[in-house]
């Protein structure tokens, strides 16, 4: 009976316990790379964003397409990005001959100088310019001046972590929104991702992945909320010590925003709005109509739409259907008037509204949706030639998904032709879709579209360094090359494209028995989530994940078993 019990106690409770230190451990080691503290900032796109910062310079300097300058300077930016060096000396190459410093606007220099020197309210500023988020609000941001600068989740992050670490409350709740809009769709299992702002294995949302991040940005919104920064108030993130509940914290953001918005502001007036309940229909109401008649396009579009929502849902005339017309008509209006004046922000704040495509004659007074297309794309295409990427490229977008599809699609709205006219603009993030669209045409054009993978590829891209592996070993639109497209997609999935690396597994398998071990690696990591550097991490994380359950099923059963009891 003794031999039973220590065979018993080293099979099961051995083992048991080992596992249990284990997933302890591997805690402590989870919490510790979570911490504010310790997060790994590497930023695999460093490359890519000076390369397009780069191009997209050359471009503005030679607006003349046909200029032999403007083709020399770019014809040797793309020799860097093909030459098989590593990519810190093509970052060396890129500075040397173009120096960095040109780049920059003379006042964004000098806010890069204060921020650097450690001036908390510059490295804030700095942060916004390279978040470029429409909702960041109260501070002068000059979009103008933020065009010499490209946007960059992750050097918006270091910027606002710079400081928020000195108790800057705006950077604190803004950090907090990177750590969110990384991790916004936890439960959406999809195939394409952008890289994670902040963390450093957060490719993937996944539920787990989304806990993790979630934690860090309620951590951020805690600090900001001591300080009394009324965003983190209104996102349900206040300090507890000094408000009751949730609600008195909302409630004191919401009075933070009233105060201004009787100041005559007109952001305030749009967030006090938005943030009134059901209950608070005339107050909304009035706050949207004020923000109209003061000249805001938000508040005029905002009103139309909130006037017939509460029409439709809950039987409420707010207001006639003349003066919902008249207000969807002075939006557009407005909107088309800043429009030449440089600005295509407020167009955007039209085009966003689910209301605009199927109700386009209210905005324009009778006018179809390919006439208007047609009227004011050349004007945004202006914009992005004079370096607003940014709003333009969304309206263009937007309008592309509204009108270029239907009973009457508008040709210049068709993607292949917007694929096209962003790439001749210097737009990096459209390139890889134009060249992936020109795989699909002529031979001139499939090796137009190699030609453009390979200097997206030689300059980090991984959604680029995927098409050309997959290019390179099926041998369709350029000569087979094993060997090279192994090695561009092993550069592909270890910037975690999870295309890539299923592509380099199937191609693994065929290989010798080294090749054999490396597909088996990236097996696990497909089936593990690219989320995990290793199968170890993967299963360490499960662990904890299912010991942190362990006292809610506990609590379950107990409350099971009391009900049975009685």
């Amino acid at each position: 009976m003794k031999k039973v019990r220590k065979i018993l106690l080293i099979v099961l409770i051995l083992p048991a316990a080992l596992a249990l230190l284990f997933a302890a451990a591997a805690l402590i080691r989870l919490e510790s790379n979570a911490a504010p503290d310790s997060i790994d900032y590497d930023d695999p796109e460093s490359l890519r964003d000076l390369a397009w910062r780069t191009e997209m310079y050359l471009i503005r300097a030679n607006p003349d397409p046909e200029s032999p300058a403007r083709a020399a300077a770019l014809k040797e930016l793309e020799d860097i990005a093909l030459l098989d060096v590593p990519d810190r000396e093509k970052i060396r190459l890129i500075r040397e001959r173009f120096p960095e410093k040109s780049f920059w606007d003379d006042p964004m220099r000098a806010l890069l100088r204060t921020a650097e020197a450690g001036d908390p309210e510059s490295q804030f500023r700095l942060g916004c310019f390279y978040l470029r988020k429409k909702t960041i609000r109260h501070i002068d941001f000059d979009h103008a001046l933020g065009r010499s600068i490209l946007k960059s989740e992750v050097q918006a992050a270091k910027w606002f972590r710079r400081a928020a670490l000195r108790g800057h409350a705006g950077a604190q709740f803004y950090l907090g929104r990177c750590y969110l809009m990384s991790g916004n769709f936890p439960f959406t299992m999809t195939m394409t991702w952008s890289p994670h702002p902040v963390a450093k294995n957060a490719d993937l949302p996944t539920e787990r992945q989304a806990i993790r991040v979630s934690r860090e940005a309620e951590e951020w919104f805690r600090k900001a909320g001591k300080n009394e920064n009324p965003d983190a108030m209104l996102a349900w993130y206040g300090p507890p010590e000094k408000y009751a509940s949730a609600k008195q914290c909302i409630e004191a953001g919401r009075a933070f925003y009233r105060a201004l918005a009787e100041q005559g502001d007109v952001k305030a007036m749009l967030i006090v709005a938005g943030s009134s309940t059901g209950t608070e229909t005339d107050e909304a109401a009035a706050w949207y109509l004020r923000a109209a008649e003061l000249g805001s396009v938000a508040g005029m579009r905002l009103y139309a739409d909130f006037c017939e929502e509460r029409k439709r849902v809950y039987d409420e005339e707010l207001a006639d259907a003349g003066t919902i017309r008249h207000w969807r008509e002075k939006a557009l209006e407005t909107a088309l008037k800043r429009l030449d004046e440089g600005s295509a922000e407020d167009l955007l704040n039209c085009c966003f509204s689910d209301s605009f495509a199927d109700r386009i004659s209210d905005y324009t007074g009778g006018e179809s949706g390919e006439d208007f297309a047609n009227r004011v794309l050349p004007r945004l295409w202006d914009l992005v030639g004079q370096g607003d990427y940014e709003f333009a490229p969304e309206v263009i977008q937007t309008l592309s998904l509204r009108f270029s599809r239907g009973s009457a699609p508008v040709s210049a709205l068709a993607p292949a032709t917007v694929y096209r006219r962003f790439a001749e603009s210097g737009f990096y993030p459209q390139q890889r879709y134009y060249a992936k669209d020109l795989l699909s045409g002529t031979a001139e054009e499939q090796a137009e579209g190699v030609r453009l993978l390979r200097k997206l590829a030689g300059f980090g891209d991984p959604y680029a360094q995927y098409l050309l592996g997959e290019c390179l070993l099926k041998g369709t639109t350029a000569p087979r090359d094993r060997a090279e497209a192994v090695g561009w997609l092993r550069k592909a999935a270890k910037m975690r494209e999870l295309y890539a690396m299923v592509l380099l597994r199937d191609a693994l398998w065929s290989g010798s028995l080294l090749h054999w071990l490396e597909a088996m690696e990236w097996t696990g990591r497909v089936w593990c989530h690219p989320e995990y550097d290793s199968l170890l991490e993967y299963w360490a994380n499960t662990i904890v994940a299912w010991l942190k359950t362990l006292p809610d099923m506990a609590y379950a059963l107990w409350c099971k078993f009391a009900v049975w009891v009685l």
